[in-house]
């Protein structure tokens, strides 16, 4: 939960909370801890697994599998391969912090985009992903999208 609280939130979480008790569907540290063993050992990074819940319960995500991911308040979506969207109780700051150093960077405000995904001779101002969307990068994160997308080029 994030403040400002709301209650109809607070509600459907202590709702959730309860069904997911019932089923035994909490995850535990134990879990995070087994995931993060798990991304040690893949050499490739683009191959490994970012856990995050949502309204439906957790989502495992190869990180190749994201195109960008994109701020909406408190929460973001995830925009994937095959037209695949997913909305997370993640903010972007949060999405950002997590993926530092995984070939992501977050080129606006809004927008954090997958190396793996863009296209090739991005500009100043914008780049195209895989999926067809253009992306506009911020006036004060130019010269630091052109540094990282020169040590981030895939292929």
């Amino acid at each position: 939960m994030v403040k400002p609280i709301d209650l109809g939130e607070l509600k459907a979480a202590i709702k959730r909370f309860k069904r997911f008790k019932r089923k035994r569907t909490i995850p535990f540290p134990h879990q995070n801890i087994g995931n993060a063993l798990r991304n040690f050992k893949t050499p490739n990074v683009a191959d490994q697994k970012l856990i995050l819940h949502t309204q439906e319960g957790e989502l495992r995500i190869v990180l190749k599998d994201i195109i960008r991911m994109e701020g909406e308040r408190n929460y973001s979506y995830i925009y994937l391969v095959k037209n695949k969207r997913k909305l997370v109780t993640k903010t972007l700051v949060d999405l950002e912090y997590l993926l530092q150093d995984k070939g992501f960077f977050r080129c606006h405000k809004s927008f954090i985009v997958n190396a793996v995904h863009i296209q090739p001779k991005p500009t100043r101002t914008s780049l195209l992903l895989s999926d067809g969307t253009p992306i506009p990068i911020a006036r004060r994160k130019k010269e630091a999208f052109m540094n990282w997308w020169a040590n981030n080029q895939v292929g």
